[in-house]
């Protein structure tokens, strides 16, 4: 019987896919044979056809919260029954789960035999955090109890689980790995060639410090003339329309950016991307800033210090603004300083490579026990 790696993920859209994709390619890089659980629906749905990968299963995801929940209470009887046939003819080495959805319990209890890996993203949740009802509906903290395995992708992360768990539970750290999107090649923004462009790009939610960074912007333009600000993402932008209403060279890109155009968003002259987020854990949009040679100004905060350094962007306290504004009239006084972070950047771009984390779960899990009891209860 063939032994495959058993990537479980659900999800749609965003940056799960992403790593997803990314981690089960490492895999299957690696020498291991890869059978991936997925939704229909998943944003990035012909990159995965595109690989050769052992199988793929792919399940509907709910229209609506009708079929969500017939969804999950004929689980077993459908979609479990489904999974369950498509893998009888494989022995599985473990099950990892890059991102948890509302059908990650219900898939891994198919296998209670079976060595799980879960990775927890926020191990703490973010301030203003809107999703307690979904995490209920997903069993969120089940999932996370019954793992034989928690990855993080920062040691500030892998020390919060540690201490939740009382030393209890395996934690295993990897960096969180290059986010490798596309485009079509032609900037969605206009930089002018001799102004420092700032970029805020992600979704928009409260403990990302859109209130902060408008301001800061407000001191910083008072001052430099030549710089603007570019608000790109999906969300909420209500609470912010009276700070940014007045502000000269500032752009709001408020809608969802579809995966073949977020590159796009990252192309142009003298780029420099800043999240002062209030407070967080790591960022897909740091990585995706460096995979086009864009450093960050970002809260030192959480995972955010470990992915931002001294050669590759600048740190600022969290909710200050007055930290924030000082940081950006810095770029502002010495726009080379945008070009000398390129090789660093490059370099740490190399030490975060998916394969070598995808090595690193392998050797944990083929290390570690079985947690417990996973059966249904």
């Amino acid at each position: 019987m063939e032994e495959v790696i058993l990537v479980n993920y659900t999800g749609r859209k965003g940056g799960g896919p992403i790593d997803a994709l990314e981690m089960a390619k490492a895999f299957s890089l690696n020498g291991y044979k890869v059978i991936a659980i997925l939704s229909k629906d998943i944003s990035n749905k012909a990159d995965w056809e595109d690989f050769s990968f052992e199988k793929l299963i792919w399940i509907d995801s709910s229209a609506n919260i009708f079929t969500l929940f017939l969804q999950l209470f004929f689980f077993r009887l459908t979609v479990g029954k489904k999974i369950k046939k498509s893998l009888q003819e494989y022995g599985i080495r473990f099950i990892y789960c890059p991102m948890v959805s509302i059908l990650t319990s219900r898939i891994n209890r198919l296998f209670p035999k079976e060595k799980i890996a879960v990775v927890n993203h926020d191990p703490i949740p973010h301030s203003g955090d809107r999703t307690k009802i979904l995490a209920k509906i997903a069993e969120l903290q089940d999932i996370y109890d019954k793992a034989d395995c928690i990855v993080v992708h920062s040691e500030n992360s892998k020390m919060i689980v540690e201490e939740q768990y009382h030393g209890n539970k395996p934690v295993c750290y990897v960096p969180l790995g290059p986010q490798n999107v596309r485009g079509t090649g032609v900037s969605k923004l206009a930089t002018p060639s001799d102004y420092v462009n700032f970029l805020f790009f992600g979704r928009i939610e409260k403990y990302k410090g859109i209130e902060v960074l408008l301001k800061a912007y407000q001191k910083v333009k008072q001052n430099f003339a030549k710089c603007s600000l570019s608000i790109v993402g999906n969300g909420d932008f209500s609470p912010y329309l009276e700070l940014s209403r007045d502000l000269s060279d500032c752009t709001i890109v408020n809608q969802w950016i579809a995966d073949e155009e977020v590159g796009d968003y990252f192309l142009g002259n003298n780029l420099v991307l800043v999240l002062p987020y209030l407070d967080a854990t790591q960022s897909g949009p740091v990585l995706i800033g460096y995979q086009f040679g864009i450093p960050a100004i970002v809260s030192n905060t959480g995972g955010l210090k470990e992915q931002v350094n001294e050669k590759t962007g600048l740190l600022v306290e969290a909710g200050d603004v007055e930290s924030l504004a000082t940081a950006m009239e810095r770029v502002c006084q010495n726009p080379d300083w945008i070009h000398s972070t390129k090789d660093a950047i490059q370099e740490y771009m190399e030490e975060i490579s998916w394969r070598n984390s995808a090595r690193s779960i392998v050797d944990f899990m083929d290390t570690a026990g079985r947690s417990g009891d996973k059966n249904d209860v």
